[in-house]
C-alpha cells in the first residue's frame, strides 16, 4: 500500500479531508514506524537473497564435480532435423 495512504501527506490530507485532527507529532511517529517496515524488509530481503546464494553455490559445486573434462555426456538438441521429436 503506498506510503501516502497509511500516512497522508499534507497535500493528500487538503485534497481529501483525511485525519483533519490528527496531530503533527503522530504523522512524524507514523513515517518514523513506517521507516522501521522498510528496514526490516530489507533485512529480510537481503536475509533471503544469501538463503538463496547459497542453495545457487550448493548446486553449482554438485554440477562442478558431476561434469568434469573427459566425462562423456547426453546431449540434447531440439534442432535436430532427423528426428525432432526424439531425444
Amino acid at each position: 500500500m503506498p506510503t501516502e495512504f497509511l500516512v497522508p501527506s499534507l497535500r493528500i490530507q487538503a485534497d481529501h479531508k483525511h485525519n483533519e485532527k490528527l496531530p503533527e507529532q503522530a504523522r512524524v511517529e507514523g513515517l518514523q514506524q513506517l521507516e522501521e517496515e522498510r528496514l526490516n524488509s530489507l533485512r529480510m530481503l537481503e536475509h533471503e537473497q544469501q538463503v538463496r546464494k547459497a542453495l545457487v553455490d550448493r548446486h553449482r559445486r554438485y554440477n562442478e564435480t558431476m561434469f568434469q573434462d573427459g566425462k562423456p555426456v547426453l546431449v540434447f538438441q531440439t534442432h535436430s532435423e532427423l528426428m525432432p521429436e526424439k531425444l
